[in-house]
C-alpha cells in the first residue's frame, strides 16, 4: 500500500519534490517492533522546523522534510537487498582503540548511536565496519567514518539502485 499526495499549484513545487515522494512512497511498512530501532535522533527542534516551514508554498516538499527528520529520509534503498554484516572494522580502529571508545561513548550519549545490541535483534540490525581519519587541522583528533560499501555485493549501497531522477547518491564531508 502507497501513499499518494496530492498538490493544488504543482507550479510552486520545489523542483525535485515529485521524485522525493516517490522514494518516500516506496518506504515499506517496517516489521521491526523494537521502538529503539524505530527512533530517529536529531539535533534539530523538528516541531519548531515544522513551525517555521507552515507558510511555505510546497506542502509535500514540507512534509517530505518533515517526515525525514521524525522518521528518516529514504534515499532508494532496495530493501529486498541482501545485506551481509561487517565482522570486523578497518585497521586504522586498532592503532587507536582510545579514540574509537571515546567517540563511542560520546555519541551513545548524546542519543546519536545505539548499542550494544541483544543477539536476539541481530535480524533487524545490520552493522557497517568503520575507521579513523585525521580530522584536518585538528593534531590528536580523529573522525568516525562508516564504510557503507563494504562487503562487495552486500553493502548498504549495492542495495542503493540508481534511477533516471538519482544516478547516483554522493556524500560530502
Amino acid at each position: 500500500m502507497s501513499a499518494v499526495i496530492l498538490c493544488a499549484g504543482w507550479d510552486d513545487m520545489h523542483p525535485h519534490t515529485a521524485d522525493l515522494i516517490c522514494l518516500n512512497c516506496c518506504r515499506p511498512p517496517s516489521r521491526c517492533t523494537i521502538p529503539e530501532l524505530r527512533t530517529v535522533s536529531t539535533q534539530l527542534k523538528v516541531d519548531a522546523w515544522e513551525i517555521l516551514l507552515s507558510d511555505y508554498p510546497d506542502k509535500a516538499y514540507v512534509h517530505y522534510i518533515i517526515r525525514g527528520l521524525r522518521d528518516g529520509f529514504r534515499i532508494g534503498f532496495q530493501w529486498d537487498s541482501r545485506l551481509t554484516s561487517a565482522v570486523c572494522n578497518m585497521h586504522s580502529t586498532r592503532l587507536r582503540p582510545a579514540a574509537i571508545s571515546g567517540y563511542i561513548a560520546d555519541e551513545l550519549s548524546k542519543g546519536r548511536m545505539l548499542g550494544p545490541f541483544p543477539l536476539t535483534w541481530r535480524e533487524w540490525v545490520h552493522v557497517n565496519r568503520f575507521g579513523l581519519i585525521p580530522k584536518g587541522h585538528n593534531t590528536g583528533k580523529y573522525r568516525l567514518i562508516t564504510d557503507l560499501s563494504y562487503r562487495s555485493g552486500g553493502s548498504v549501497n549495492d542495495g542503493i539502485f540508481p534511477t533516471p531522477h538519482f544516478p547516483l547518491l554522493c556524500y560530502r564531508g
